[in-house]
């Protein structure tokens, strides 16, 4: 499949429940993006060090190690640069929680209870 993009970019999802990541990744496959899966914050964390992927779909709750965690974890490394570019797709509406992520860098986020699909792709796209 060709890229919609010159260079294979690739998006990491770091999100618990596999339902929502196996989604995720066949909404994701018409961009020929390279499609990267952590199910925590801590693999989510290593792969971002070890692949460094271009956007990192991101859910702030999860076991192990949460998305708010994750984000400061990677500001410490580099906080000079917002790459990857990550967007948030979360269960919670709790303003400050968002906030806290907005402050941390986020590109944008989705409450999982109003995305669909395309909506999501469109958002993608702007950030690759």
């Amino acid at each position: 499949m060709l890229s919609l993009f010159h260079k294979k970019k690739k998006v990491l999802i770091v999100e618990d429940h596999v339902s929502l990541r196996k989604a995720l990744t066949l909404g994701l496959e018409p961009l020929g993006v390279t499609i990267l899966e952590a199910s925590n914050g801590k693999q989510g964390l290593e792969m971002i060090h070890k692949e460094s992927p271009d956007l990192v779909l991101l859910d702030l709750m999860m076991p192990i190690m949460d998305g708010i965690s994750l984000l400061k974890a990677l500001r410490e490394k580099n906080p000079d640069t917002a790459h990857p570019h990550v967007l948030v797709i979360t269960n919670s509406n709790n303003e400050e929680l968002i906030q806290e992520g907005m402050n941390l860098g986020i590109a944008g986020y989705i409450l999982k209870s109003d995305w669909n699909m395309e909506q999501m792709v469109e958002m993608i796209k702007k950030w690759l």
